[in-house]
């Protein structure tokens, strides 16, 4: 696996800056083997990846980077190894404010000093704010010098090194205005206001990296039966640490073995759901995973070590998805791309326009006023901190993986959401629940259900695993035949095989039609729920039983399509099952009939024939599939949704976009709020700041001079500063806003947890009281795991998960099926 190294770059400030470096490693990728890259610039991070192995020459290249950047682009650069706080920022800003306003006041009150004291004032003033703008003045000449670009500090630098010529001029020419405070204001105000935008982003940003989550030292069990508090870094694989929740909601900071049963844990961060459930030994749980305040204490056997962890692999994703940038940051750089420009001509034409009605005094001020009122550095990082905040909002809510930013537009623009149903919209784990054989079949059941067994015995399917299974399970074990079964006549309806001279055909209505097999009308009184489908099984033409297959519904299904649609979706179903049972699901779902493609194989029409069906009808399209089949449509979809669970191909994952856990379909929900919450959020902040800074820029280019009122430069900085901070603050309240979850039934709260105490029985999960009374500390005597972690307390508790479906047989049929 190749490692990403981060760089940080202090001085970046807006789009232009990140343009220069990009030019910079892009001319130089072939020489510094340079696989990928990315410049965060609300991070003021450079995250790259090195196309070698080698560590002497990893290290040797990490230098010449170094180099590059800060000899030829003006960047200074470096690894980093931990967060630059930046107090001289607040140091520098106090020396500029406090001076400027000083000089200010002194000029305002009209005293008559003596040249020699002016000119000691000028002095020391001037070199001051040549201290100040120290970086300022190196970072635009140097861009300008190599790259030819303009920037924030292109502004900055012109406006005070002019007031400052101005102003000793002023010695000279007595008409001329001295205004050595305003370069005092302008730098002041200049990192008054970087430090705050440090402060409200660096905040933000430590908020999104999941592993600051984690507690930073846990309680490992030595081999003498003691315990010692490690550092969570220091931790390996195989050791066994003691997680407590007696004091707070406690995050588990590992990936591990659980060995502490009917322990209580939330999985939002995984599965994007906020029930509670309880613990099974030897289950694997996952780092990020909360154990609630009160409840039990859990044993954990770790597996893998911080940086492999869970939450290390999504801090890895987060990082990758930046990497690229979403579309809507091409419409900020485009507008960046002209902005700079056309703040340098307002600023001369201000200045022209002033100067001819009114004193040089007014229109200096005036020009210098618009060159420091500008701010297109917020243009340059609201995109990206509002994509940042809704990958880590979608990573926080059951998505598991995020390919890249684009992803987050197209979700926001997609039109239709088509979903798989088998293993998408249902569980995918189907079972048989009946069975029956006919009377003239002349066998039993245990022979059919065999030899359905046989048929089945080399297929992949879902339900091919159910019968296989269910066989299994009632036999004992399958006895294997001599049987053989035609490649060619595989399909997504069933199975056709021979045996000696007989021939078999186990399916679906469809494949009984294609062999033109006459069916006794069952289905009315034989299916009971649309999560029940027939497999009929035909010896010689003859139906001679049938099995009743029941694949349910996810928790949550109807509320999360609901919720699709009151957001402006349509929902499709596009399946390889026959009509009648997607028509069942369809109805179930509220899914009118025109948005169901029923029997989609490769032998007829397939899924990606429906995705260009509806792209054709120019329809944004979201395809959610897990199987091997939905691939191909995930890959041609607008935005490809793949769902992990143990049955899902890896290779659908990599197609996808966006990978969320098996589970309940709350992180598909997710996926599209967010995706609105986060564009809505970038095109506030890009239409506030665009109309924030014209306003600005008119009153600081001389609007309220008719009226005798001429802004400082000083004070234009100030009104700069203001909007980043409403920007942040409008990021911030984005980062806190809630992401609504669906409601399930009463009798699905009902049937998830069942809590048992001395004095009352309840069975809603809204109900559930914690523990208040646990052991915070382990025993000293140590006999086993189970004992060494139990905890104290004065009642008795139960929660009881939910348990699979009982089978159900008709019990007057001599071959039905057992449990």
């Amino acid at each position: 696996m190749s490692k990403i190294f981060h760089f940080s770059l202090p001085t970046i400030t807006c789009s232009s800056c990140v343009s220069s470096i990009e030019g910079i490693l892009e001319e130089n990728r072939s020489t510094l083997k340079i696989k990928s890259y990315a410049v965060n610039l609300t991070e003021k991070k450079l995250s790259l990846e090195f196309d070698s192995d080698d560590s002497t020459e990893l290290t040797s290249l990490q230098q010449q980077l170094i180099h590059l950047l800060d000899d030829e682009g003006g960047f200074p650069c470096s690894l980093v190894l931990k967060p630059n706080p930046e107090y001289f920022r607040w140091v520098y800003a106090a020396i500029g404010i406090l001076t400027g306003l000083g000089l200010l006041v002194l000029s305002m009150t009209g005293l008559a000093l003596p040249v020699y004291v002016m000119a000691i004032i000028g002095a020391i003033s001037t070199g001051l704010t040549l201290f100040l703008g120290k970086n300022s003045f190196l970072h635009a000449i140097k861009q300008w010098k190599k790259t030819r670009s303009l920037n924030m500090d292109t502004l900055f630098t012109i406006s005070s090194l002019s007031l400052i010529v101005v102003s000793v001029v002023a010695f000279f020419v007595p008409w001329l205005p001295m205004m050595f405070e305003t370069g005092l204001l302008i730098f002041g105000f200049r990192h008054l206001g970087i430090a705050i935008r440090n402060l409200m982003t660096n905040k933000m940003m430590a908020q999104q990296r999941f592993q600051a989550r984690a507690p930073r030292v846990v309680r490992v069990l030595l081999s003498d039966g003691t315990f010692e508090d490690k550092s969570l870094s220091t931790v390996t694989p195989g050791e066994i640490i003691f997680i407590d929740a007696s004091k707070a909601d406690t995050v588990i900071p590992l990936d591990g073995e659980c060995l502490t049963a009917n322990a209580t844990i939330t999985e939002l961060l995984v599965t994007g759901q906020t029930s509670l459930r309880n613990t099974k030994n030897n289950e694997t749980l996952l780092a990020g995973m909360v154990i609630p305040m009160g409840y039990p204490a859990i044993t954990l056997k770790v597996v893998r070590g911080q940086q492999s962890s869970f939450l290390a692999r999504l801090d890895a994703n987060i990082d990758e998805a930046i990497s690229k940038k979403a579309p809507i940051q091409a419409y900020a750089d485009k507008i960046l791309q002209y902005f700079i420009p056309f703040v340098l001509g307002l600023s001369i034409l201000s200045g022209i326009v002033i100067g001819i009605f009114f004193s040089p005094m007014l229109a200096i001020q005036c020009a210098a006023s618009v060159l420091v009122s500008a701010c297109p550095c917020t243009l340059g990082f609201v995109v990206p901190l509002a994509i940042s905040i809704g990958i880590h909002k979608m990573q926080a809510n059951g998505i598991l993986r995020f390919n890249n930013s684009s992803m987050i537009e197209a979700a926001d623009s997609i039109d239709a959401v088509v979903f798989d149903l088998n293993g998408t919209l249902t569980e995918g784990r189907p079972e048989v629940v009946r069975g029956e054989v006919f009377d003239d079949a002349q066998m039993g059941f245990d022979d059919i259900l065999n030899i359905a067994a046989n048929l089945e015995a080399n297929l992949s399917h879902s339900f091919a695993k159910a019968i296989w299974g269910h066989a299994t399970q009632h036999l004992g074990s399958v006895r294997l035949l001599d049987m053989t079964v035609e490649t060619d006549q595989k399909t997504a309806s069933g199975v056709i095989g021979s045996l000696g001279e007989d021939e078999w055909a186990l399916g679906n209505m469809h494949l009984m039609q294609d062999q033109l097999i006459d069916v006794p009308p069952l289905e009315s009184s034989v299916t009971t729920n649309p999560a029940e489908t027939i497999l009929y099984i035909a010896k010689n033409k003859k139906v001679v039983g049938y099995f009743v297959v029941s694949d349910p519904l996810r928790a949550g299904a109807r509320e999360t399509l609901a919720a699709l649609r009151r957001l402006g979706k349509s929902v499709y179903i596009c399946t390889g099952a026959d009509q009648g049972t997607a028509l069942r699901y369809a109805n179930e779902l509220d899914i009118p009939e025109a948005q169901v493609f029923a029997e989609r194989s490769p032998l007829t029409q397939t899924k990606t024939d429906c995705i260009r069906e509806l792209q054709a009808q120019h329809l944004k399209v979201a395809m959610i599939g897990d199987a091997g089949n939905d691939a191909s449509p995930i890959a041609l979809s607008d935005l490809g949704i793949a769902i992990q669970s143990k049955s899902s191909d890896v290779v659908t994952q990599d197609a996808a976009g966006i990978v969320i856990e098996n589970g309940s379909l709350q992180p598909v929900l997710n996926t599209f709020v967010i995706a609105r919450q986060t564009m809505r959020q970038i095109k506030q902040n890009l239409w506030f700041s665009l109309a924030y800074n014209m306003v600005s820029l008119l009153l600081a280019g001389g609007l309220l001079v008719g009226l005798g009122f001429v802004l400082n430069p000083g004070i234009g900085v100030a009104i700069m500063i203001l909007q980043t901070c409403l920007i942040l603050a409008n990021a911030y309240r984005f980062n806190k806003q809630k992401v609504p979850s669906i409601v399930t039934s009463p009798a699905e709260q009902n049937t998830a947890v069942d809590v048992l105490t001395d004095e009352t029985e309840h069975s809603n999960l809204s109900q559930l009281q914690p523990v208040s009374n646990l052991a915070a500390e382990p025993p000293e005597e140590i006999n086993n795991y189970a004992a060494l972690f139990r905890p104290a307390v004065s009642n008795t508790r139960r929660l009881n998960v939910p348990q699979p479906p009982i089978l159900t047989v008709h019990s007057s049929l001599p071959g039905a099926c057992g449990p």
